[in-house]
């Protein structure tokens, strides 16, 4: 059994980083200069290697339990407006109406317009569809739960019964839960009756079916890679073949920790030999990277569980019990990024007050601690924060006022100005961009692989990021190489958001 969960820990660890309404019926005009954010009178700027003042904590020897779940203060104002949906060279959005625009590259028709052209601003394709993968091959879905996909084919990924590249969206499914990008390149649909299908050709080329796969049937819940949970509570893995592990599992939030809920809702801890053993219950949510296991109860405190003490600062007679770190948080985030040579953690805890609680063993930059105290603790990097964001590289959050900061990595030869500060410099502490009344924000990170004239080859790093004002308008910054970010720029590099401009005709 080691040598089964072990297997699925490399899996694992190898998977693991109103203008819609106004510009419908009008051409942007190319000419046009940018146009630039409203001003609005602000305070004096923040020094960025000053963290903010946080509300005093309760002491954790007298844990507060027992109390209803904090009330965010701040909601989530991006309701109604457009959706930026990014991928690596091909970009949607998706607006309230229920239009469809779309720019980026088209090599295999991945805009649905019917032709292979490149377009490099946003242009009109069609209402009713929202795209949820997108990439050579996209994936959408209708209001009726239809599933329809167009783009690269050439492995069955459509599972239409034919190799043949889509230029327009193509019906593939109804009755679907949701599709997710799986091993090998293949994709798989959930149905709404518990159906798990797969389509593509997998890596190895040994099963070649240019149709829907039935792999599953009776799922309860799959994690889009190896991890499927039966509804009478069976836990199955993708080990080479699928292998029945566990009995009365409600949830898996972690595999290679082994962290689950059963049916009964109880927090367990699940070893090799598949025992399980009950840590707590009255669980709202769990974050899980690099062996730590964040736990957030029903009641807003918030547990640190399974920890290496070295990292953790975790007596060693507490690294299997949980640990009290606050109480009154609304919602956590954990990410473990690995890379050739390195790997990193970070951490994030958003309390109901507004206030952003963050830690990292990798990087102060990117968690918006200041340089120089580093260490392995939470610390308060920011207030009144409705939203924070994060791409793996560089960290946005959307404050209360409308404002959006940023911190983490910049460079010229790397990450290309992904702040939007307007330099390329690497932030340790948030920086106020030159944006007002912003209800939303998303970024992508992403590699790109270089051959160099002299014969090596390397990796350069990028992100674009995109931003939505209350108005509907839409901002961009970051990597703009062969000008598919979709403003109005040949820079390599926009350093400042921009806006992207729709247009009807394509």
């Amino acid at each position: 059994m080691k040598r089964i969960l072990s297997f699925a820990i490399i899996l694992i660890m190898v998977f693991s980083l109103a203008a819609c309404k106004q510009q419908q019926t009008a051409a942007a005009d190319p000419t046009e200069a940018p146009v630039t954010p409203t001003e609005v009178p602000t305070e004096a700027p923040v020094d960025p290697t000053e963290p903010p003042e946080a509300t005093a904590e309760p002491d954790p020897t007298e844990v507060p339990r027992g109390t209803p779940m904090p009330e965010r203060i701040f909601e989530d104002p991006a309701e109604g407006s457009p959706k930026v949906i990014p991928g690596e060279n091909v970009f949607f959005i998706s607006c309230p109406d229920g239009s469809l625009y779309g720019w980026g590259s088209n090599e295999y028709g991945q805009l649905g317009l019917g032709d292979t052209d490149e377009r490099r601003s946003p242009v009109f394709i069609g209402t009713g569809l929202t795209p949820t993968i997108v990439g050579e091959t996209v994936f959408a879905m209708d209001a009726n739960g239809t599933l329809w996909g167009w783009g690269r084919n050439d492995l069955g990924q459509l599972g239409l019964g034919d190799a043949e590249n889509r230029l327009r969206p193509a019906e593939i499914m109804s009755s679907v839960k949701q599709i997710y990008k799986c091993w090998g390149g293949t994709y798989c649909v959930l149905t709404e009756a518990g159906e798990l299908y797969r389509m593509g050709a997998d890596s190895s080329g040994k099963d070649t079916s240019l149709v829907p796969l039935l792999i599953f049937d009776n799922v309860e819940y799959f994690d889009g890679r190896e991890c499927v949970i039966t509804n009478s509570g069976e836990l199955w893995l993708l080990m080479g073949d699928w292998t029945k592990i566990s009995d009365d599992v409600g949830m898996v939030y972690d595999v290679w920790t082994g962290v689950i809920e059963d049916i009964e809702g109880k927090l367990c801890q699940l070893d090799y030999e598949s025992n399980k053993t009950a840590i707590c219950e009255g669980v709202r949510s769990v974050a899980v990277a690099d062996g730590a296991a964040y736990i957030l109860m029903e009641d807003g405190s918030l547990f640190l569980y399974y920890a290496d003490p070295e990292h953790y600062n975790v007596p060693e007679e507490n690294k299997y019990r949980p640990n009290y770190l606050m109480n009154g948080v609304a919602e956590i985030m954990a990410e473990y990024s690995m890379g050739e040579d390195w790997g990193y953690d970070y951490y994030f805890a958003l309390k109901a007050n507004g206030e952003l609680w963050a830690r990292s063993s990798f990087s102060n930059a990117l968690v918006g601690k200041p340089e120089g105290t580093y260490n392995f603790d939470f610390e308060c990097v920011a207030t009144d924060v409705r939203k924070v964001v994060t791409n793996g590289a560089s960290t946005y959050i959307l404050k209360a006022n409308g404002e959006i900061w940023a911190t983490g990595m910049s460079g010229d030869d790397y990450i290309h100005g992904s702040l939007g500060d307007g330099t390329i410099e690497t932030r340790s502490g948030f920086v106020k961009l030159d944006l007002y009344n912003m209800v939303s924000v998303t970024s992508g990170f992403f590699m790109k692989f270089i051959d160099y004239d002299d014969g090596t080859d390397g990796v350069e790093l990028y992100s674009r990021t995109f931003a939505v004002d209350a108005d509907g308008r839409i901002w961009a910054w970051g990597w703009n190489g062969d000008g598919l970010l979709g403003v109005d720029s040949l820079d390599e590099d926009v350093l400042s958001p921009m806006e992207v401009k729709l247009a009807v005709e394509n």
